[in-house]
């Protein structure tokens, strides 16, 4: 599957709640992302078609191994990004979170990678 923008930060965001509560549902990441139910309900059957989630109808959505894989990747790769902009241009962390967010999906992983030599 290629990601589109929108699957990346639907499976994100969904990793990050996973990270801090105990479940998560249609609801926490439609009130997160500031989204309808039915963006997050077709997001959740896409990446779920997709091996990335475990989904019932009204259930709580659960990560596959595949999903936690390709998430953490995304966090990582966002998270390389957001250090680049704070450290380099000295942006502030809030701005360079949400500038990282809309540049990882344009930025190859061989940039993303060589931003990160910079900091380890």
């Amino acid at each position: 599957m290629e990601f589109t923008e929108s699957s990346e930060t639907y499976l994100k965001e969904i990793f990050r709640i996973s990270e801090t509560s105990d479940c998560v549902r249609c609801t926490d990441v439609a009130d997160k992302l500031k989204v309808t139910m039915s963006s997050v309900n077709r997001a959740v059957r896409i990446l779920s078609a997709e091996g990335y989630l475990k989904h019932e109808p009204y259930g709580l959505i659960f990560l596959t191994e595949a999903g936690i894989k390709k998430a953490g990747e995304l966090c990582s790769s966002q998270e390389t990004i957001t250090k680049y902009l704070m450290k380099t241009l000295f942006v502030d962390r809030a701005t360079a979170f949400d500038e990282a967010c809309k540049i990882e999906h344009f930025i190859s992983p061989e940039i993303v990678n060589r931003m990160k030599e910079l900091f380890d």
